[in-house]
């Protein structure tokens, strides 16, 4: 979706008979595509024809594209100071080491640098890993890192600190899925023994709560192989509260995206289709254009004006409600529970 997540929810047009859409398949997608199926000239009212003259269909489809982009940085605006600010509680937060420095003693021959956990499913949760340690008996060059058997990276240590990792580091989803982290080490490079659970926290800490929330099998005598790293929770879910809302959870068989909320999606969009036809209509009257694209008398259009200003405003009100927004949960964050008979909700 565009960065503005608004955009695509509604088109400008899907073509008429006054006015044809462009030639170039791009330009004609450009005014055409909507994910809603709504489109800026179906505002009752508008009834638009090139009334002086042949108007050309390029300056209306710009002119609805600039009123398009304006009501979406307004419908934007309003959305967001209309709703409460704050989420709620983080759901991924916590941070913290995995594996000890080691006890001085080395694995047994042919011991690999490898770790294998299972991950307990939380939804859009992962461990992503930004820096790791291979305790081994020297400096690594070029050595092959492994996740979930598949090579990733080539890292080199110093002092045990591998470099090389992928950028970003290495994701762990949270799926409920068992992964593995492997150091194939060259031949004749042995690793010192370590405890991998729970380096650098206590029983009930933050961290080490959260490693019982994330994985599973592994307690205080569980073996880290030469293995140590940093691991920090991670919501993979869109962050923007908006876009997440008009997002999509896979696509059909007939390959159409699957809104999450598809009826915020529509109101929200039937919302940016007034306020584009008021948008539009302004500028019409303010250009002292009116008689271009409609029979419409100027004392006319000023009614349809506010008649289209009411409508977005009637929409928004409900888009802002608990039974718009209030209902949408984000799954980075933890809503508070409602006090007494008021409705509480950060959507």
């Amino acid at each position: 979706m565009p960065a503005d997540c608004l955009t695509s929810l509604i088109g400008l047009s899907k073509g008429s008979l006054c006015f044809d859409l462009p030639t170039d398949p791009v330009a004609a997608a450009a005014v055409s595509a909507s994910t809603t199926e709504l489109y800026v000239d179906m505002a009752e009212g508008l009834r638009l024809q090139p009334a002086a003259g042949a108007a050309a269909a390029t300056d209306l489809y710009d002119r609805l594209g600039k009123a398009r982009a304006l009501a979406v940085i307004q419908v934007k605006a309003t959305i967001e100071a209309g709703r409460a600010k704050s989420y709620g509680i983080p759901l991924y937060q916590q941070r913290g080491t995995l594996g000890g420095l080691g006890n001085g003693q080395l694995a047994p021959v042919g011991t690999r640098g490898l770790l294998s956990f299972y991950t307990n499913a939380r939804r859009e949760g992962a461990w992503r890993i930004p820096t790791l340690k291979v305790l081994s008996t020297v400096d690594l060059v070029d050595a092959p890192l492994l996740v979930d058997g598949v090579e990733v990276a080539r890292i080199s240590t110093l002092k045990q600190v591998a470099s090389g990792l992928p950028a970003g580091g290495i994701l762990i989803p949270l799926d409920g899925n068992q992964h593995t982290i492997e150091v194939v080490l060259p031949e004749g490079v042995r690793i010192y023994q370590n405890k991998v659970y729970c380096f650098g926290c206590n029983a009930g800490a933050p961290w080490a709560v959260a490693v019982k929330n994330n994985i599973t099998g592994w307690d205080s005598n569980t073996l880290g192989n030469g293995l140590s790293f940093l691991a920090v929770e991670e919501c993979t879910a869109e962050p923007d509260f908006l876009c997440f809302t008009l997002g999509s959870d896979g696509d059909d068989a007939q390959g159409s995206p699957i809104l999450r909320y598809p009826e915020l999606a529509r109101y929200i969009g039937i919302a940016l289709m007034y306020k584009a036809a008021e948008l539009f209509t302004s500028d019409l009257l303010s250009a002292r254009d009116t008689n271009r694209y409609t029979m419409l008398e100027p004392k006319a259009l000023a009614a349809q004006l506010e008649n289209y200003a009411a409508k977005a405003a009637e929409y928004l009100t409900w888009v802002n409600s608990p039974e718009g927004l209030g209902q949408v949960q984000h799954p980075c964050y933890l809503r508070p529970p409602a006090r007494g008979m008021r409705t509480v909700w950060t959507g």
